[in-house]
């Protein structure tokens, strides 16, 4: 594998002032590859726009202060029009809270502040460059860079964002650079993806064969030569083939009738491979990729960045990209700041055999994590805190569950240690197991353990009530439900006590050994009821308040004490 250190320059670190989602952020970055990872709205593609805008801002005030005007303070003027790297309604959106003055003045402005430090790899010199924004009107601010004296890095003009595809046209003329970067900048990349294909194919024929190659590995296709001639046609067209043996009919495509996995791919690869040596910031590359192919072109992404001397920082919420990229190449996107993962490395190698990276960005997040046996558990506990209209119900399906895949207590005694072993957060835990003869002893501090007094958590199911009320839910309806209900009455008649029949809280204990799963997978069967056990949460679902088990009420209690 090649070196990472072939890159040239790459940015290390990022220091943002009043812009958008962020009043003060500074994080470090990893390099070949990092990713942006986090909630929704939590600021990762704002990070992203931060660093373009860096680029762009530079750029103009060189292009517009440059010559011998170029040490003046005078912050070049920019209008919101000409700010495609984050496009806005007014210039006063670009501001955190829209706050352009200091609070309690009318004159002292608030300045959005861009810092990137980075290192040149040739050198092994670090550097570190600021820009500034001041607030003109709704339509105009100044930029110019914080120090003036310094030396404008050669970073800035290699810096390049690439939203995620929103779909091509049915035809696409070729444009100019300028032009195929405000539609990038603007979001709108599938609306240049074939002048990208058309520059890599002219320009670098080595690029393209990576491509064409990577094509038919993943996709099975055949990408053809491009033909363009303006003098005939001013839209440029891109045919493919599926790859087929002899014996069969070969067929052509164009890309416009292409599924939206390839394009995206055909969308990152002609963009990394037609600019060596650049820094490109790329959001959500896996999106529209089956979970399949998105670690193979995780890791071809890796492999080509460092051939062709690139930085590549990504933003995605994809569970096989974090989970496959070392923890020091993620950097999270979790409440009011950005942070990379700070696992402590003499135990991480250990740690990460009992949990995934995902796992730890979760802890270090939400602080409390609850175990379950399964994902059946989790369904069923939401739906009825849901049913219950329990507070925990605002807070249970946003909670970090762990699924043991067994009701050994051992399982998440293991996973919560490795957990604590490698985050800095003071993590709690809790977990639920099904009845046991012996209490666990020996518990790691801050992991609490809750039983069930049933066999399983299946068992608070075998409501009568709710039972034939799920069965009706499933029918028919009208008439021909009458059948299928009262079949599942003589079921329950038959295979329950009278007395749990007309009282089932009270009489819980007439169960005994019953095992919830098995009475109610042969319940279902019997009444030709297409249902499996990761369907079970729709009988809780159907339960009436006064139909859900003490114990459950009580265990979502502790729940709630647990959360909050």
């Amino acid at each position: 594998m090649l070196n990472p250190c072939n890159i040239e320059d790459v940015i290390t670190g990022i220091q943002i002032q009043n812009f958008k989602k962020f009043d003060n952020a500074d994080f470090e970055i990893s390099q070949p590859v990092s990713l942006f990872v986090g909630q929704n709205n939590g600021g990762k593609t704002t990070a992203l726009q931060a660093i373009t805008l860096w680029s762009f801002l530079i750029s103009l005030w060189r292009i517009r202060k440059g010559g011998g005007t170029a040490k003046q303070r005078v912050g070049a003027s920019i209008t919101r029009a000409e700010i495609h790297p984050t496009p806005i309604l007014e210039i006063a959106d670009l501001w955190t809270g829209r706050r352009v003055r200091k609070e309690g003045t009318t004159s002292e402005n608030v300045k959005i502040q861009i810092t990137l430090r980075g290192v040149n790899n040739r050198t092994a010199e670090p550097w570190e460059y600021g820009v500034e924004a001041t607030f003109a009107n709704r339509e105009l601010l100044y930029a110019n860079p914080i120090d003036v004296e310094k030396e404008i890095p050669e970073e800035v003009g290699r810096i390049f964002h690439l939203p995620p595809l929103s779909g091509v046209q049915t035809e696409e003329p070729k444009v100019d650079p300028g032009a195929q970067l405000r539609a990038i900048g603007e979001g709108r990349p599938g609306e240049i993806l074939r002048n990208l294909l058309l520059g890599l194919s002219d320009a670098n024929p080595a690029g393209w064969s990576k491509l064409t190659a990577a094509a038919r590995e993943f996709f099975s296709v055949e990408i053809l030569p491009i033909q363009y001639n303006s003098a005939v046609d001013p839209h440029i067209s891109v045919y493919y083939r599926p790859v087929v043996s002899a014996s069969k009919k070969q067929y052509e495509m164009e890309i416009s009738n292409a599924g939206s996995g390839f394009l995206q791919f055909l969308l990152i690869a002609a963009f990394l491979l037609a600019h060596e040596n650049a820094i490109l910031l790329i959001d959500e590359p896996d999106s529209h990729m089956h979970v399949f192919l998105q670690r193979a072109i995780f890791e071809w992404l890796q492999k080509v960045a460092i051939e062709e001397k690139a930085q590549v920082i990504i933003s995605t919420h994809s569970e096989v990209l974090i989970n496959v990229s070392g923890l020091e190449n993620l950097v999270t996107f979790f409440g009011s700041h950005p942070k990379p993962i700070k696992a402590k490395s003499s135990q991480l190698i250990s740690a990460l055999s009992e949990v995934s990276p995902l796992a730890i960005i979760s802890a270090e997040w939400k602080k409390k994590i609850i175990y379950v046996e399964g994902e059946t558990d989790r369904k069923l506990l939401i739906a009825w805190a849901e049913a219950l209209e329990h507070p925990v119900s605002k807070i249970l399906p946003e909670t970090f569950f762990h699924s043991c895949g067994t009701n050994d207590s051992n399982a998440a005694k293991q996973h919560f240690s490795a957990l604590c072993s490698v985050t800095d957060s003071s993590l709690r835990g809790f977990f639920l197991r099904d009845s046991v003869l012996k209490k666990d002893e020996g518990l790691p501090e801050g992991l609490l353990g809750r039983y069930w007094s049933q066999p399983e958590i299946e068992n608070y199911l075998l409501h009568p009530a709710a039972l034939i009320r799920f069965v009706e839910n499933c029918g028919l309806g009208g008439l021909f439900a009458l059948p299928k209900k009262e079949k599942a009455e003589k079921y329950l008649t038959a295979h329950l006590t009278p007395a749990y029949v007309m009282d089932p809280h009270g009489n819980f204990s007439d169960l005994g050994k019953k095992k919830g799963s098995d009475f109610l997978e042969d319940f279902l069967k019997q009444l030709d009821i297409p249902s499996g056990k990761s369907d079970y949460w729709r009988i809780a679902q159907t339960m009436r308040p006064e139909e859900v088990f003490p114990e459950v009420k009580k265990v979502l209690d502790d729940l709630n004490t647990f959360l909050s």
